[in-house]
């Protein structure tokens, strides 16, 4: 479960759900609430259907170009990156006049708004490093539920805009860009550790890596187990050892 929330939080900031917030709202400060909603409906289901393309065919994109996964990793670092100091200098998200809600849904605000150049290098990145299936379904349901909690922000739009403001959605994206700026600078320094360093790719697996079932925590009676378990040795070998010495003694060893 542990893992599993580990994955929602990386996907959840990686799709920057509150500039994407701040964006909706600039689109859309004509709108009625139930135009918002419908909206907001059909981007998450742009989302939905990018993104899970991506999370599913990076591997086999990376093997029809032929780039290696840390490459990308660095690549896809290096545009996250900027995405993050684009957010942070408030670039790009100047709202554009007010048009039909199928104009909109598609591009700008599913792309490149919510998925852009950066997002989708580190959805390619993270789909690819799942090699076993359970590990892959875990995946894709953390993704699915980060873009479910993208989308009711954005269907919750007008009463957040009522509560925060205009202005604290804008705070709140700034901060959640550096959130993104950090996945980013990890994503590229295990790409160059891994390119420089190959051995240490595994003594230090990456996130996606470290799927694997935790090792169950010592409980009380297994430590106490293993104490009497080693008392019980200890005493054997020094019965041993004392029957050694007497059986030396008599033959005059």
């Amino acid at each position: 479960m542990s893992y599993f929330f580990e994955i929602y939080i990386r996907f959840f900031f990686l799709l920057t759900p509150f500039f994407v917030l701040s964006v909706f709202m600039g689109l859309t400060s004509s709108w009625s609430a139930i135009q918002r909603r419908r909206l907001a409906l059909k981007v998450s289901l742009w989302v939905m259907l990018v993104c899970l393309v991506l999370f599913f065919f990076g591997n086999a994109l990376f093997s029809v170009l032929g780039i290696t996964l840390d490459a990308f990793r660095v690549g896809a670092g290096g545009l996250l990156f900027i995405s993050a100091v684009r957010m942070v200098q408030g670039i790009g998200d100047e709202p554009r006049p007010d048009a039909s809600d199928d104009g909109i849904a598609v591009v700008p605000l599913a792309i490149p708004v919510t998925v852009g150049p950066g997002t989708t290098g580190a959805l390619l990145v993270m789909g690819a490093e799942h090699h076993r299936f359970p590990d892959t379904i875990l995946g894709c349901c953390a993704l699915i539920a980060a873009i479910a909690t993208v989308g009711a922000i954005l269907v919750s739009s007008s009463a957040l805009e009522r509560v925060l403001g205009a202005i604290g959605v804008r705070i709140i994206s700034k901060l959640s860009a550096l959130f993104l700026a950090a996945l980013a600078s990890q994503l590229i320094l295990e790409g160059v550790r891994n390119v420089l360093f190959p051995q240490a790719s595994h003594d230090h697996p990456t996130w996606s890596q470290r799927s694997g079932p935790a090792e169950a925590a010592p409980t009380v009676a297994g430590l106490l187990l293993r104490a009497e378990t080693c008392r019980a040795l200890s005493d054997r070998q020094l019965a041993e050892g004392i029957e050694t010495c007497h059986t030396c003694a008599q033959c005059g060893g």
